[in-house]
Order: structure tokens, then sequence, then C-alpha cells
């Protein structure tokens, strides 16, 4: 089973809150604090709409997300492990939650999310923590299979190539994150995940989520 990485309020987005996010999840036998398993569609398929009668349908099996948005603290220490011997390099230093200083040692607000990095460093940090922990990272040079080490280069790392057969860490793929964010898909498609009201609803909107 493959590893992943997520993040539940927002998707790990290139300035903001790295939504590997952070599903976080080892495979191999070994699991990855902080991550939970969330069960698969018993046929295989998960019809996700955005109107509540469109949408598409993506194959969902078992697979382990992190409970958690990733903190600054692990990306830190991680990151910091691969400039030093993984032989690794980071596009951005990444930034403690919102008001943090890019770079710096993570301080006592150890939840706090990383911010400000791409998806680039997130795809290179997966595979950093994937050597780091003994699996096999997941995400490779089309052309020649390497392991991808580099976020700065930007032509290899969006040919990437992601081996599901792999134990490594990755990131979640549009259906898992929504199926997981969406408590494995009996939320309806116009509610915050736990709302006990849709989006028009302020109240309950903001008792689950900041938008």
């Amino acid at each position: 089973m493959h590893a992943t990485v997520f993040k539940v309020l927002s998707l790990i987005m290139f300035v903001s809150l790295l939504f590997f996010s952070c599903p976080i999840s080892g495979g191999g036998g070994k699991i990855i604090p902080g991550s939970v398993e969330i069960s698969g569609v018993s046929d295989g398929s998960y019809f996700q709409t955005y109107d509540g009668t469109n949408g598409f349908t993506h194959n969902i099996s078992t697979f382990r997300i992190a409970q958690y948005e990733l903190t600054y603290t692990l990306w830190y220490e991680v990151k910091t492990w691969a400039e030093g011997s993984g032989g690794y390099t980071f596009a951005n230093p990444g930034r403690e939650g919102d008001d943090g200083v890019d770079g710096n040692a993570p301080t006592p607000l150890v939840s706090e999310p990383v911010t400000f990095i791409s998806w680039r460093d997130a795809v290179i940090w997966c595979n950093a923590y994937s050597e780091r922990e003994g699996l096999v990272p997941s995400y490779r040079d089309g052309a020649t299979d390497t392991v991808l080490r580099d976020a700065t280069d930007g032509a290899a790392v969006d040919a990437a190539v992601c081996h599901w057969e792999y134990n490594g860490i990755r990131l979640p793929t549009e259906g898992e994150w929504q199926y997981a964010a969406g408590n494995m898909g009996t939320t309806p498609w116009n509610y915050a995940a736990g709302a006990a009201a849709d989006t028009t609803q302020a109240a309950e909107t903001r008792a689950v989520a900041w938008y």
C-alpha cells in the first residue's frame, strides 16, 4: 500500500499550507506516526460531484493519510536531514504558519503547519521523508527512473512519475483527498466536512472550518 501525505483544510499549495497536506502514511508494514487508515470503496469507485449531479469517478482503495496538516516542525526536521545527508535541494525553505520567518528553526508553536512552499518542494520532501524512514521513494525521473531530489529542477519534477508499487510517502490524489476530507464520501457535496448544515449556513460552517 502506498504512503500518502495530506492536509485537511487546504490542499498542498504553493504559497499556502502544505497539503500534504498531509496524507502521510507508510507502506511495507511500516506505519508513519500521525497517519490514519481510510477504508476504500467496496467496488473501488467513488463519485465526486461538484454540484450534486455532475462530477467524475475515482478509483479508491484503502490507504493511509496524515490526520493533520504537515507541521512546520516535521517539515524542518526532514528538510534539515535531507539537505545535510540526503543530497536534496528545496526551492523554498518553508515558513511556520502565517507569521513565521522563512527557514527559521521551529518555535514552541509546534502545531503550526508549514506554509510558503511549492508543489515541487512537497514532492521532493515526500521522497526525502520516505528515504529517511527506510521506505522506497515513489517520485522518480520519468526518463531515468532516478529518485527526484532537486525541487529547483522544475522540468524534471513537473514530469515526475509516481510509482504506486513502491511503499514511499506520496501526496494524495484529488480523489483520495476529497474522499478523506468528506468522511469517506458520506459528507454531502455542499457541506464543510463535519458541519451540520450546508455552506449557506455560516454558523454551522464556522463551527468546523475557517473560510
